[in-house]
C-alpha cells in the first residue's frame, strides 16, 4: 500500500471520529441543556434553591435520565405518592434530608433509598434531599418543617444523610445570611478532569471507548474490577480529605478549608438537632461512604467515626452506620463497586441504597412500634 492510501485511510478515519464525536457532543448538549437543573429547582436571590412544587418532568444526570415528580411542597415523591394513603396515622413521619445521595441523582423515587423505605413503612415518608445542599441548607429546610410538627403537636423522626461532599460544601458553597435563607457564595467547583468532561460531554463515545478497552483487557487477560471507572471516582477532591492530605487540598476547600469545613458542619449540625428536639422530633444521622472510602485507607479521617462524633456532640438520637457493611463486601467480592454503585460515577444504585434503607429500618425498629413496619 503506497503512501497515498495509507494517508487516505488514515484521514478517512480521523474524519470518521470527529464526525461521531460531533453528533455524540450535539446530541447530548441538547439533552442537557433541556433537562437543566434549573427546570427542577427555583432559586431565591441569595442563590439558594429549592426543587419546584408539583413537578411531573424527567431530569438527567450524566448519560442517565429519570422521572422527577415533587408534591405541593417540593418534596420528591413517586407518581403514586400524591394519591398513596398513609395507613397508619399512629407512624411519626420520617424525614429524610440530604443531597444528591437523598434525593436520588439519576434514578427513579422508589429506587432511592427514602423510596425503599417507603415500601416497608406504614406512615408517612417526606423525602427533602436536594442536590449539592448540605447543613447549612438542611438547617433552613427543615425549620419550616419543624414549625409545621409543632403546630400539629405530632412525632416526628429525622433521618439527615451526612455526605463526604459536605465538608467541601460548607468550606466554600454555603455561607450565612444576614436576612433569611443561606446564600451562594460559589456556583461551581474545580474545573474536570479530561476524563470527567468526556464521560459528561461525550458519554455515548465515552461508553464505546470504556467497553472496547474492557474487551481488549479481557482479550489479554488482564480484566478486572471496573478499573477505569472506579479509578475516576475514587479520586474526587470532594471525598478526598479522609485519605489525603489537607494541605494538598487547600484550593479545592477554599476559603475556609477543610478543617473550616468540618467545623462548620459540626455547629450547623447542631443547630439542626437542637430544632429538631425542641419541635418534639428525633434526630438520627446517617453515615454512608462514597467509593474512595472503601477503596482508600482513611488514615486522615475516620468517617465513620467522626459522624459518631457528631451526634455525640449535637446529642442525637443515634447513628444509622453501613460503610462497615460495604466495607466486609468489598473484602469478598472484587465487584463490589459494580454491584453497589452507579456504573462511573460516587452515587449508590437501586442495590446501594437498599442496603442503605434496611440499615435505617433495623435503626428506626426502636424508635418507631414494630407496628409501624411491613415485612
Amino acid at each position: 500500500m503506497n503512501t497515498a492510501n495509507k494517508l487516505l485511510i488514515v484521514g478517512s478515519s480521523l474524519l470518521g471520529v470527529i464526525a461521531i464525536a460531533t453528533l455524540d457532543y450535539t446530541i447530548n448538549k441538547i439533552n442537557f441543556l433541556s433537562k437543566d437543573r434549573n427546570e427542577i429547582v427555583a432559586s431565591d436571590s441569595n442563590g439558594f434553591y429549592q426543587p419546584k412544587p408539583n413537578l411531573k418532568t424527567t431530569s438527567a444526570y450524566g448519560s442517565l435520565t429519570y422521572d422527577v415528580y415533587t408534591d405541593k411542597n417540593g418534596y420528591r415523591i413517586s407518581s403514586q405518592s400524591d394519591s398513596r394513603i398513609i395507613s397508619s396515622s399512629t407512624c411519626p413521619t420520617v424525614y429524610f434530608i440530604g443531597d444528591s445521595f437523598t434525593w436520588g441523582s439519576g434514578l427513579s423515587f422508589d429506587d432511592s433509598y427514602p423510596g425503599h423505605f417507603a415500601k416497608s413503612y406504614s406512615g408517612q415518608v417526606v423525602n427533602m434531599g436536594v442536590e449539592s445542599h448540605s447543613p447549612t441548607a438542611y438547617l433552613a429546610r427543615i425549620q419550616r418543617v419543624i414549625q409545621q410538627e409543632m403546630d400539629n403537636s405530632s412525632k416526628f423522626i429525622v433521618v439527615a444523610g451526612i455526605d463526604i461532599s459536605d465538608i467541601q460544601d460548607e468550606s466554600s458553597i454555603w455561607t450565612d445570611s444576614p436576612t433569611s435563607s443561606p446564600m451562594l457564595i460559589k456556583k461551581s467547583e474545580a474545573r474536570p478532569s479530561i476524563r470527567e468532561w468526556l464521560a459528561t460531554r461525550l458519554p455515548l463515545s465515552y461508553k464505546a471507548y470504556s467497553q472496547l478497552k474492557k474487551i481488549v483487557m479481557r482479550s489479554v487477560g488482564l480484566e478486572g474490577q471496573s478499573d477505569d471507572s472506579l479509578s475516576k471516582v475514587a479520586n474526587f477532591p470532594r471525598s478526598a480529605f479522609t485519605h489525603t492530605d489537607w494541605d494538598s487540598l487547600e484550593k479545592a476547600y477554599a476559603p475556609r478549608g477543610v478543617q473550616g469545613g468540618l467545623q462548620r458542619l459540626q455547629n450547623k449540625v447542631v443547630e439542626i438537632s437542637e430544632s429538631v428536639q425542641n419541635g418534639g422530633g428525633s434526630l438520627f444521622l446517617l453515615e454512608y461512604p462514597w467509593p474512595a472510602q472503601i477503596a482508600h485507607q482513611q488514615k486522615y479521617l475516620n468517617w465513620p467515626q467522626y459522624i459518631k462524633g457528631l451526634c455525640e456532640n449535637s446529642h442525637c438520637s443515634g447513628v444509622i452506620e453501613t460503610t462497615s457493611y460495604f466495607s466486609t463486601r468489598s473484602k469478598v467480592d472484587s465487584r463490589w463497586y459494580e454491584n453497589y454503585y452507579i456504573n462511573g460515577d460516587m452515587h449508590f444504585n437501586s442495590n446501594g441504597y437498599q442496603v442503605l434503607s434496611k440499615a435505617i429500618k433495623d435503626k428506626l425498629l426502636s424508635s418507631a412500634s414494630k407496628k409501624c413496619f411491613r415485612s
